[in-house]
């Protein structure tokens, strides 16, 4: 009976801590865990939680005022990576590797593409997700990267990058 009262004090508590995190722009699901494992203390520490939307409201507030400048926010790597991007091609989802870096080097210059070597060019699955090519020198060094997205049904879509 005592185990039972402990989880439906800990579910209340997790949903409270969920909600007040929530509403001051923090995570909800990382402070709902936090309400459940910590139970009361957890939902003390959510209410201790700083107000982020009020602070965004209130410098939104001032900058429209022009009482304080307004802050520039920097570049997320989303963003800096499109930027980079100097062309996208399509191809099958069957094609080789060889096909795939074929295509990368014809949107690089004579110039880069001399330096490609093409036994240090390799297609890589980063640990977050997503599939990439990319191309090396002789010494190892990154000279492109071609980013694969999902295309058509039997396609995937590149965008290709100078690095």
């Amino acid at each position: 009976m005592a185990f039972l009262l402990l989880i439906v004090i800990a579910l209340i508590t997790a949903c409270l801590a969920s909600s007040i995190a929530e509403d001051k722009g923090h995570s909800a699901a990382a402070w709902g865990l936090c309400g459940f494992l910590f139970g009361p203390l957890g939902l003390i520490a959510a209410a201790g939680l700083s107000d982020r939307k009020l602070r965004r409201y209130i410098r939104q507030i001032g900058e429209k005022q022009e009482a304080i400048k307004a802050e520039v926010l920097p570049k997320t790597l989303e963003e800096t990576r499109k930027e980079k991007i100097i062309g996208t091609f399509v191809l099958l989802k069957t094609a080789e590797e060889d096909a795939v870096l074929e295509k990368i080097l014809s949107f690089l210059g004579s110039d880069i593409a001399d330096k490609v070597d093409r036994s240090k060019s390799y297609l890589n699955e980063p640990l977050f997700g997503g599939t990439e090519f990319v191309v090396n020198d002789s010494k190892g060094n990154c000279l492109a990267i071609a980013f694969r997205n999902e295309g058509l049904m039997n396609e995937y879509q590149w965008e290709v990058s100078l690095q």
